[in-house]
């Protein structure tokens, strides 16, 4: 090859790297929903990952920074109008950088009222507007097999327990309703439950409930619960299915008998997302609000 053909063989080259490098995309964006199956009530997060592809800082908003949002409608195509009180929580792009945020869309959108919805993720930047894959949620009522009246000491709040079946497996939910006032803390995934040993649900004399399911074929999962839902704790242990059960002393309290070796305890935490008054939402709603 003459040094002329070289030079222009190597020009030709330097402006194929230069075009593609131009035609990278600034961020990518991707979005992964955890259960596309869910309870109404229960928390729903939403993790997206953004990778800044540039050498520079990406701040949030204002003219050189980025903006997050979600695409949410109803069935009907509907957009679904963000809770402003609750906006969505993001964080600055470090050069080079991968961001993973999680967001719950139960506290950032009024869901109660959904059956089917889908979503999007959009990261706007630069005047260019980045999205996800867009995903389809089915939102269901679960099938009650109990409840229980428990006082907070200001109001008397059901804890009612549903099963909702999620690929091969059912899944026990405990939703804290506030029915005289029309309203709902929420839901929290109490695990698998195998209900060929029915699992048992008392309070205690200090108002707290205590939850006994069969979650393996020798695996029984045992909670106590707040008024508000908060789970105070939880173990896992093995037992025989004919012998396992809660009992109450005449003081109140409340004891497991038939444990065998004990898998773990847990130490006190909140659900996932906390039930409290500030989160609560309608028990029914016709529609949720929408976008003209």
């Amino acid at each position: 090859m003459s040094p002329s053909s070289f030079k222009t063989a190597g020009a030709f080259l330097f402006c194929a790297m230069a075009i593609v490098g131009s035609a990278r995309a600034q961020l990518d964006i991707s979005l992964r929903m955890p259960n596309t199956t869910l309870l109404r009530g229960e928390p729903v997060p939403a993790v997206v990952t953004i990778q800044n592809n540039t050498a520079a800082q990406i701040p949030v908003g204002g003219n050189n920074g980025y903006n997050l949002s979600f695409d949410l409608r109803d069935s009907d195509s509907h957009s679904i109008l963000p809770n402003e009180e609750n906006p969505l929580f993001t964080l600055p792009l470090a050069p080079g950088a991968t961001l993973v945020i999680t967001n719950d869309l139960f506290r950032c959108f009024k869901l109660m009222g959904l059956q089917q919805a889908s979503i999007m993720a959009h990261a706007d930047y630069a005047g260019r507007s980045y999205t996800s894959k867009r995903f389809f949620l089915d939102f269901q009522g679960g099938t009650e097999i109990a409840r229980l009246q428990v006082s907070s000491g200001k109001e008397t709040l059901a804890h009612i327990f549903l099963v909702l079946r999620r690929g091969a497996h059912e899944h026990l939910f405990l939703r804290v309703d506030d029915e005289a006032g029309g309203w709902t803390y929420g839901a929290t995934d109490l695990g698998t439950i195998l209900r060929s040993v029915p699992p048992q649900f008392m309070l205690d004399s200090s108002g707290h409930t205590h939850m006994l399911q069969r979650s393996g074929p020798e695996e029984y999962s045992y909670r106590i619960a707040a008024a508000d839902g908060t789970i105070l704790k939880h173990e896992l242990f093995r037992g025989d299915y004919r012998i396992i059960r809660m009992s109450a002393a005449p003081d109140g309290t409340i004891t497991v008998n038939g444990k065998a070796a004990e898998i773990g305890e847990r130490p006190a935490v909140l659900p996932a997302t906390p039930m409290r008054p500030d989160l609560h939402r309608p028990m029914q709603q016709d529609s949720a609000p929408h976008a003209p």
